[in-house]
């Protein structure tokens, strides 16, 4: 998988997130702009409404409060339809510098 091929996911844990459904799955250009997601709806998304690009359903800007330090993005490199394909290939999880500033980076499953 190359950093410049679309990828998938469904988001998890946080303070408000149970797993989503198949139906919520999110897609990205490619793994950079997925992790850009989770870093800018933890920082923004209390004050700062947030774009979901959904494969399954019409795309829409919300805020997102619930984001907080244990949620991640269980990351798919092709699209899943529930079933035994909801392993993830990889997850995204946040991580912070010394300085208290958040990143996101991506765990292999």
């Amino acid at each position: 998988m190359t950093q410049e091929s679309r990828v998938f996911g469904l988001w998890y844990g946080g303070s408000s997130y149970a797993m989503s459904e198949v139906k919520d799955l999110e897609t990205w250009a490619n793994v950079e702009l997925a992790k850009d997601a989770l870093v800018d709806r933890y920082g923004k998304g209390g004050f700062w409404k947030q774009e979901f690009l959904y494969m399954y359903k019409e795309p829409e800007f919300t805020f997102t409060p619930g984001v907080d330090e244990e949620t991640e993005i269980h990351l798919y490199y092709s699209p899943i339809n529930g079933g035994s394909d909801m392993y993830p290939d990889a997850v995204i999880k946040l991580s912070f510098t010394e300085d208290d500033e958040a990143f996101a980076y991506v765990e292999d499953v």
